[in-house]
């Protein structure tokens, strides 16, 4: 990812109600009177980007997450974009152009705007505690010097896993432990004209951490370094390289929840 944004939210038996369409956008009637809460999402980034989404319900209610072009809940198929159900579980669901129906698109113009629909699966009980994770797809570009940006997200038992006891850790980060564990990432690209220092803090609710370096593609881990809290490593990143920040939980099969890196660029 290149910069994200974490969304939360709280679904209720106050909150207002509508007949949920299917993954398609296809009207039905089985799962009708289902609380709901909206989002809207507007691409502020100058330029036409791709996003993704990932929704992670919190309180063990199955969720379902949705993209309108225009929400009207009298209408629950009309503006639909798309729709998902469950991603590696029912914990989570997750939306990018791949899910997309006839003619809708997660890829915004500048200033473009679309409305994330958070609900649950069926009518018995509201989703309760959300998070959601809006992410541009591209490559972040490092910050001016003297600045930093800020990217957060959610791990959480969907997210992807690795398993860092392959030649992809263990040629440049023999450190990391063998385990197969959930990651997540930041994306970064110096698109400066200069080699330039970079600074990375790292924020998580359920510590410790590693922090992998990895190239542009993935494939090859650069550098780690650890820590519970605050700043894990500096680096330099040569003019034009790309690299991806790629959280590692430090246990097997425990997510490390919210999360917030900083990359400074201090010179």
């Amino acid at each position: 990812m290149g910069i994200s944004r974490r969304i939360d939210g709280v679904i209720t038996d106050r909150a207002e109600m509508f007949t949920r369409p299917n993954a398609s956008c296809v009207s039905q009637t089985l799962q009708s009177d289902v609380h709901y809460a909206t989002h809207v999402l507007r691409n502020a980034t100058g330029a036409p980007a791709t996003f993704t989404v990932s929704g992670n319900w919190l309180d063990g209610v199955d969720g379902f997450l949705f993209a309108y072009s225009t929400f009207e809940p009298t209408a629950p198929t009309s503006g639909c974009v798309a729709g998902d159900d469950d991603h590696n579980g029912t914990t989570g669901s997750f939306l990018d152009d791949s899910a997309v129906v006839s003619g809708g698109m997660l890829s915004l113009d500048a200033d473009e705007e679309i409305t994330l629909v958070v609900t649950s699966y069926g009518s018995t009980a509201p989703l309760g505690t959300y998070t959601l994770d809006v992410v541009h797809s591209g490559f972040a570009p490092l910050p001016a010097r003297g600045s930093a940006i800020v990217s957060r997200g959610t791990m959480h038992t969907s997210d992807e896993t690795a398993d860092t006891s392959t030649e992809t850790y263990t040629l440049g980060c023999g450190a990391i432990p063998d385990d197969v564990v959930h990651w997540d990432e930041m994306l970064l690209h110096n698109d400066h004209a200069s080699q330039e220092l970079m600074r990375i803090s790292v924020f998580v609710d359920g510590g410790p951490v590693w922090l992998a370096l990895m190239n542009e593609t993935g494939t090859l881990c650069v550098q780690s370094g650890t820590g519970d809290n605050g700043e894990v490593l500096s680096t330099f990143l040569n003019a034009d390289e790309k690299l991806r920040l790629r959280l590692l939980g430090r246990e097997t099969d425990v997510p490390l929840g919210p999360w917030t890196i900083q990359v400074e660029n201090p010179q």
